[in-house]
């Protein structure tokens, strides 16, 4: 087959072309930042138990990003002294986006912190990461409830 000057124009163009597609065509990383609060406290409950008996342990935040998408649904787990004790997820509501909260953790003395999980929200083949985020450690409040 014999190449004309025409096609052989045609092809560099295409050529030229190709070579000019945005890397955002290929896969990719990009990562936003993430913040959350933290606030711990345990309470004695006169109401369902004798008054020497520390009933509740309490451990809520709010999460912080510049990206919106990496506020609501983030998976938060609590530590009471390194050791792995509960587990929240971040809200949507539209009043308090990103505020978590737990009831779960075992009261009593120790430092509580929290990590907020890494995240992938981009579309498949790309990464889109709200990064992990370790809150605190806060040492747990006394609180007395009547």
């Amino acid at each position: 087959m014999k190449v004309t000057g025409g096609l052989r124009f045609t092809i560099a163009i295409v050529v030229a072309v190709a070579a000019l597609v945005p890397a955002s065509a290929t896969a990719h990383t990009v990562r936003w930042s993430t913040s959350s609060t933290i606030d711990a406290y345990y309470e004695h409950s006169y109401h369902s138990g004798p008054p020497d008996l520390i009933t509740d342990g309490w451990a809520n935040g709010h999460i912080s990003s510049p990206k919106p998408a990496c506020i609501a649904n983030r998976t938060v787990e609590v530590y009471r002294n390194g050791v792995y004790v509960a587990q929240a997820t971040s809200q949507e509501w539209y009043w308090n986006p990103g505020s978590w909260g737990t009831t779960t953790y075992q009261p009593g003395d120790g430092m509580i912190s929290a990590t907020v999980k890494r995240k992938n929200i981009g579309p498949a083949g790309h990464r889109h990461l709200c990064e992990r985020y370790v809150a605190g450690p806060v040492d747990a409040t006394y609180t007395v409830r009547g």
